[in-house]
């Protein structure tokens, strides 16, 4: 029997807050980068606040207000970023 106890696992630092940019990076719905002709940049993602999203504009200050997407936003690429990775 397999355990999900094995590795690999991996460690992160991270401070949490719950800022936005103005502007951000546009991108498709599988967070891939857009160049300027709106075409996907192979291999590139952009997550969370960097993301251009809803959260571009205004400037939202409400702390907590902005982790739905931050969280969302990470494991859609992750897992976008891994079926890339699979094809190359």
């Amino acid at each position: 029997m397999r355990s999900s106890n094995l590795g690999p696992f991996y460690i992160v630092q991270n401070q949490f807050s719950g800022w936005s940019t103005i502007g951000g990076v546009r991108v498709d719905e599988s967070l891939r980068a857009l160049n300027d002709d709106n075409k996907a940049i192979p291999g590139l993602y952009v997550v969370g606040s960097d993301a251009g999203s809803l959260f571009c504009t205004p400037y939202y200050d409400i702390p907590g207000s902005f982790y739905g997407l931050a969280i969302d936003s990470g494991t859609i690429a992750g897992k976008e970023a891994a079926a890339y990775s699979k094809i190359k």
